[in-house]
């Protein structure tokens, strides 16, 4: 957990796949994410980052729920090319985000 330099409270959770087994990060997992980082962290920002990809009823869960979500893709722009997290997810730098949408 951190916090933004305007002091919204970030939360991350990692989640490891396996690329050969074409896993992917279910509902399931973002749903008990957003329980935990809502309920008990009192996230305002939400960020699940994967090494591979997230089903598409977990895509549709963090978009109604404001979690924001960083797959293979969205992880090699951030960490190889330096892309600013802001960017990479779409986040307003200065401006504060409501826990949920």
């Amino acid at each position: 957990m951190s916090q933004t330099p305007d002091g919204r409270r970030v939360v991350v959770q990692c989640k490891q796949t396996s690329r050969a087994a074409k896993q992917t990060v279910t509902s399931t997992n973002v749903q008990t994410f957003n329980g935990t980082a809502r309920l008990e962290h009192k996230a305002d920002i939400a960020l699940m980052v994967t090494n591979g990809t997230f089903s598409e009823p977990a895509r549709d869960f963090a978009n109604d729920h404001a979690i924001h979500l960083i797959g293979a893709t969205e992880l090699e722009r951030w960490a190889t090319w330096g892309d600013s997290l802001y960017d990479v997810v779409g986040l307003s730098r200065g401006s504060a985000l409501e826990a949920s949408a």
